[in-house]
């Protein structure tokens, strides 16, 4: 954990709920967070920012009652990466083309 968050990054994961959120929920973070990160909006709609977390949201009650879940998922993933990469001055397309 000592270098878990010493350089910029951007994390997707999935869990079952806790205390602090008592749902279950996929949720994506940027480190260190951009200013004006809270307002960026994501796909789908049901996904919103949870300012008590620092996260992106998007409540698994949400994903299975969709017409598509498996669209609802990565519609998140995408746009929660797209749009919090811009907000951070990242280079996208540079990224992109590394990835194969």
């Amino acid at each position: 954990m000592r270098f878990a968050e010493n350089e910029e990054n951007i994390t997707f994961g999935f869990w079952a709920g806790n205390q602090n959120y008592p749902q279950p929920a996929f949720y994506s973070y940027i480190y260190p967070a951009p200013k004006g990160i809270e307002a960026v909006k994501l796909n789908p709609i049901a996904a919103n920012f949870n300012s008590a977390l620092g996260e992106f949201i998007l409540n698994y009650d949400d994903v299975r009652n969709s017409t598509a879940p498996e669209d609802a998922v990565m519609s998140f993933l995408r746009s929660a990466y797209t749009e919090s990469a811009k907000l951070a001055g990242w280079d996208v397309e540079a990224l992109r083309q590394i990835t194969p």
